[in-house]
């Protein structure tokens, strides 16, 4: 602290100069994501500290799953990621091995599966230009597993 004129004659205010009880102030910094803005409220952090916020956008629109994650560095708060979603798993597509028998042969092949956007749970997934389908499962932590597959020629 600092005993400093207020620029009254006379008058002095103490002012903050210096901390060192927090590497990263306190305060707030704008997000800029896929077209869309959040105000980030920043708490004073430690140095070192990882900082997990929601997935807050302007105009009142929150993602449910994913997060917004700051690590406080000397040179103050760094975006680590921001991995904000509307689903928990994302669309992807899997290689899962497909039999198949024809004219007596038989022979298993390596067949990409299209896994949709979607939330937790277990669904049936059809088989690109073939017949059957997958079982799939989208877990909570936003990862596919494909738990049985039925594509055949």
């Amino acid at each position: 602290l600092a005993c400093r004129p207020t620029g009254a004659a006379e008058h002095f205010r103490w002012q903050l100069v210096r901390q060192t009880c927090q590497a990263c102030a306190a305060g707030s910094a704008v997000l800029a994501l896929a077209g869309e803005s959040a105000v980030l409220s920043l708490r004073g952090g430690r140095l070192d500290e990882n900082l997990t916020l929601p997935c807050d956008f302007a105009g009142g629109r929150s993602y449910p799953w994913g997060a917004v994650s700051l690590r406080c560095e000397a040179s103050g708060w760094r975006l680590e990621a921001a991995t904000c979603r509307a689903t928990a798993c994302l669309a992807e597509q899997r290689m899962v091995r497909m039999r198949y028998r024809y004219l007596g042969m038989s022979d298993v092949l390596d067949w990409p599966l299209d896994l949709p956007d979607a939330d937790p749970g277990v669904r049936d997934v059809p088989c690109a230009s073939y017949l059957g389908n997958a079982t799939a499962r989208c877990g909570r932590d936003g990862h596919w597993t494909v738990l049985r597959e039925r594509c055949f020629i």
